[in-house]
């Protein structure tokens, strides 16, 4: 019942005739095998599909909750807006393999100084006891483009990021 509200809420407010539910279950099997690219990958096609005109000034919300609603279709766990480490934590997903950690950054710093933020805020704080592999993702999400313009993955217990612009 939720998933079909939720599939004809998303469906009311997108810009193309594009069936988001097949771009949400490409992002689960991503997300569930830990595939950062094809997440990241799969949630721009989704976010494309919206018209950003009428949040204006609240684009960083608009941001979160369309990420909310889009694992929501598959009930996969995410929350937002998670106080946690010292600050509130934008997204948290998980899956029954991975768990992950979002910090969104709109129009405005890089997914570099998001990836910062999850590290000095310790937004890892939640999942130090889990056995699962840990992801931390920084995003860049642009409102003129419609999408994340550049992300930084960096998996739990690792010293090293990746970022990757995305165009």
């Amino acid at each position: 019942m939720r998933a079909s509200f939720l599939a004809g809420l998303i469906k009311s407010y997108t810009s193309r005739n594009v069936n988001p539910s097949l771009v949400v279950m490409e992002a689960v099997r991503a997300a569930r095998d830990g595939d950062h690219g094809k997440l990241v990958d799969s949630l721009n096609k989704y976010y494309r599909l919206f018209n950003y005109t009428d949040t204006e000034g609240h684009q960083e919300q608009w941001v979160k909750l369309l990420f909310k609603a889009f694992f929501g279709l598959l009930s996969i766990a995410v929350y937002t807006e998670l106080p946690g480490g010292m600050g509130r934590i934008d997204a948290v997903m998980i899956t029954e393999t991975n768990n992950y950690v979002f910090e969104f950054k709109v129009d405005g710093k890089s997914s570099d100084e998001a990836m910062e933020q999850i590290i000095e805020r310790h937004y890892d704080w939640f999942f130090t006891s889990s056995p699962k592999p840990l992801h931390l993702i920084g995003i860049d999400f642009r409102t003129e483009e419609r999408q994340i313009v550049s992300y930084t993955h960096r998996l739990h217990g690792s010293d090293e990021a990746e970022s990757i612009a995305l165009g």
